[in-house]
């Protein structure tokens, strides 16, 4: 299985800023954290929590490595079960805005059930973002 997980999606006439906030603010990714997260800086820390089959919930400390406003996020995620990084890119191309998720190096011992977590909620986000 390969465990890194990477999806991208080309917005057609929308601008950057629009495409960005709507990554940020949308469900899947906000309810990752504890407390709503709407200020992102680089050095930020807090912590993750997440629900597995409506009953467990795993959590994790998050550190914002980079930050760019429409450009990219850069978070290290870890706990003692699993760690892993998050790389959220976007850019400007002739096709259009080009959204990129890398959510890869998950170690530790539960490093398949947090990327399979993961990817559930990696694929239900970029499948919402396409239908607005």
């Amino acid at each position: 299985m390969h465990e890194n997980i990477y999806l991208e999606q080309t917005f057609l006439n929308e601008d950057k800023k629009s495409v960005w906030n709507r990554f940020i603010n949308a469900k899947e990714f906000q309810s990752l954290f504890s407390k709503e997260n709407k200020e992102f800086k680089q050095g930020n820390t807090g912590l993750l929590t997440w629900t597995k089959l409506l009953f467990f919930k795993m959590s994790a400390a998050y550190e914002i490595e980079s930050y760019q406003e429409c450009m990219n996020l850069l978070m290290k995620i870890s706990s003692p079960k699993c760690s892993s990084l998050l790389l959220i890119t976007m850019e400007e191309n002739r096709d259009g805005i080009l959204l990129r998720m890398d959510h890869r190096s998950f170690f530790g011992p539960q490093k398949i059930q947090y990327r399979v977590s993961f990817l559930k909620r990696w694929e239900k986000l970029f499948k919402n973002l396409s239908l607005k």
